[in-house]
């Protein structure tokens, strides 16, 4: 089952809306409400802005735009987008609104998931789900550089698909026309028309209120080279938006519709525009990849269109590059099967075998296509029609297979087969898979009549990077420190046991926490405890700064602790011997800081006093 995307109930009938204002927020608290250097950015009325937008905003459905979700009882699960592994670990709580992954150890809320996958600070994870639940912060404090760009990205999106449905997208529609896009297509897939004029862009934004700076730093326009001025990016162009894995327009390519060069032209690098990390039209496609786990790669804008257009969904691009290691790490969180479809050239074989490496790396399943000579995807679905491209598919052979059948019988001389047979292996050094690089050893040797075991040596030349996951901070943390494991103990011992805090609050005080964070959850533990309300994972994980502690707060709620009492007897005792014994080393500093006997008998007597006690909690 995957997870609605809708408004209201999310996770069927046993589910409800979010409280419009959870326990433990910090509306009436003053301390919390001051931490503006933490997560809770205060708006001036009313409950802090990042309570309100995490409110607004349910956790599943943020996890699903970047991955996809199954069910497995009250949790969700998927293969995890921050480390390679086969089996999930990663697992979505909708009741906690949080997410934890038994691999790597990342976890926490809403806003920590965008800061890890967007890499972002927690003020653009802010503004970013902001943006996603409708609620405006332009004119607020937050409204930073990124959210003005956004702005103007959004705002150029718009005018572009104006402009080509109004009188001066006559021959830009024209264009679609002839190349068969129908107008159900092109809005959907939100293309537009850049006017043939220097500033047409750039006078619209500014009746609108962008000013340079904003589009300046989204790409759209072009700062001259003697500093009067800008002028815009794209003019008399056919344009493709381009967005990101959260449906937000992100830059554009363009296609010139008359002469001159460059035919094509994408929008420049930008912090929200790399075109080695995006695909076009994945934001339509991986609904489509979810039953079959399956996603065809073209080159072309218009071969995605036009494959969406004839019904088959599943069929994304690159914008105007080779496949990266980035790419595959996005084709792999929507996919198992990648279907690469090329021209029918030259040209278009070599672009089948460039990036290859990178998704073997991610243990795709890699197949082919190759069309007939001269067709390009759209002109193959326009002239043959959906059922022959969906055969076409069908049909995909197995990468290593096509190209150890067609190098074998290809390469006579010594030396080329040589080199064809080192770039093979460098396919299998990229495999993860023990059994698969073995197979593919296997039907080289016996295609190219070659020695496995030679191969194998050859192979092993190459070398294997072999990734394993590193514990979390928070686990290698607590494996080496006694004390930060005692005070991790106590602490989730307080927070599956709510009763347990009242003891607990006369025996530890704040200030013994050392490790970083503990303390800021301990604090956060007794100001809920103050207001009377039981510790929850949503208020809790909002009010942490640091995203170590965020991650290992969650997985304390996902997997509670057998035999709390005990487990917290243990922490406590190991708390009080570590103060006993640090009281020790300042009573002896103090007492002997002249080197000889103690002036202060009493002292001593506190100092033989500690010793005992210390001695005592030790046994």
């Amino acid at each position: 089952m995957s997870p609605s995307a809708g408004k209201g109930p999310r996770h069927g009938p046993e589910a409800s809306s979010p409280d419009p204002e959870p326990p433990g927020t910090s509306r009436g608290n003053p301390a919390l409400r001051q931490r503006v250097h933490g997560r809770n950015l205060v708006s001036s009325e009313g409950p802090d802005l990042a309570t309100v937008v995490k409110a607004s905003t349910d956790i599943v459905d943020v996890v699903h735009a970047y991955v996809p979700l199954k069910r497995r009882g009250k949790t969700f699960e998927a293969r995890c987008p921050f480390h390679e592994e086969k089996t999930p670990s990663f697992k979505v709580n909708p009741e906690g609104q949080f997410f934890k992954c038994f691999g790597c150890g990342k976890g926490g809320d809403c806003f920590s998931f965008v800061e890890e996958i967007e890499r972002v600070s927690f003020r653009e994870a802010l503004e970013i789900l902001a943006e996603r639940a409708g609620i405006s912060i332009r004119s607020g404090s937050l409204a930073g550089s990124g959210s003005r760009a956004r702005e103007a990205l959004k705002f150029a999106r718009d005018y572009f698909a104006a402009n080509l449905w109004g009188d001066a997208g006559r021959e830009t529609r024209a264009y679609l026309s002839r190349r068969g896009i129908e107008e159900s297509t092109a809005r959907a897939f939100h293309l537009g028309a850049a006017p043939d004029a220097w500033t047409g862009l750039r006078a619209a934004a500014q009746s609108a209120g962008i000013p340079d700076k904003a589009l300046l730093e989204a790409g759209l326009v072009v700062a001259r080279e003697d500093g009067s001025g800008v002028y815009d990016r794209f003019r008399d162009r056919l344009v493709f938006a381009i967005h990101d894995g959260l449906n937000r327009p992100v830059g554009f390519g363009a296609r010139l519709l008359g002469d001159g060069e460059p035919k094509y032209l994408n929008s420049p690098e930008t912090p929200l525009f790399s075109k080695r990390r995006l695909l076009y039209g994945l934001e339509h496609a991986r609904a489509a990849a979810e039953p079959t786990r399956a996603l065809a790669v073209v080159e072309g804008y218009t071969d995605v269109l036009m494959a969406h257009q004839a019904g088959v969904q599943g069929v994304v691009a690159t914008l105007g590059t080779s496949l990266t290691p980035d790419h595959a790490k996005l084709l792999r969180r929507h996919t198992d099967t990648v279907v690469l479809v090329f021209d029918g050239d030259a040209a278009g074989e070599r672009a089948v075998e460039r990036g290859v490496e990178a998704l073997l790396g991610e243990d795709l399943d890699v197949r082919v296509v190759h069309l007939p000579a001269g067709e390009d995807p759209c002109d193959f679905v326009r002239s043959r029609g959906s059922d022959a491209f969906r055969d076409l598919l069908g049909e995909s052979r197995d990468l290593f297979e096509e190209v150890v059948s067609r190098r074998g019988s290809g390469e006579a001389g010594t030396a080329s087969r040589a080199r064809a047979v080192d770039a093979l292996l460098r396919w299998v050094a990229a495999v993860p898979s023990p059994v698969r690089r073995a197979e593919w050893l296997r039907r080289l040797a016996k295609e190219w009549l070659l020695s496995e075991r030679d191969l194998r040596a050859r192979l092993e030349s190459f070398g294997r990077r072999e990734e394993v996951p590193s514990p979390s901070p928070a686990k290698a943390r607590t494996a080496a420190d006694p004390r930060a494991k005692a005070e991790a103990d106590l602490l989730r011992c307080c927070i599956q046991d709510p009763g347990a805090l009242a003891g607990v609050r006369h025996a530890v005080r704040p200030e013994e926490f050392r490790t970083d964070g503990h303390r800021e959850v301990y604090e956060a533990l007794l100001e809920s405890d103050d207001r009377g309300d039981r510790p929850e994972p949503g208020s809790l994980l909002l009010r942490l700064a640091g995203r170590t502690v965020r991650a290992e707060v969650a997985g304390w709620f996902e997997t509670p602790l057998p035999r709390p009492a005990a487990v917290l007897r243990g922490a406590l005792q190991y708390l009080r011997r570590t103060r006993a014994e640090e009281d020790v080393e300042a009573i002896a500093a103090s007492a002997f800081a002249t080197g000889g006997s103690p002036e202060d008998p009493a002292a001593l007597e506190a100092l033989h006093r500690r010793l005992r006690e210390a001695k005592s909690l030790g046994r």
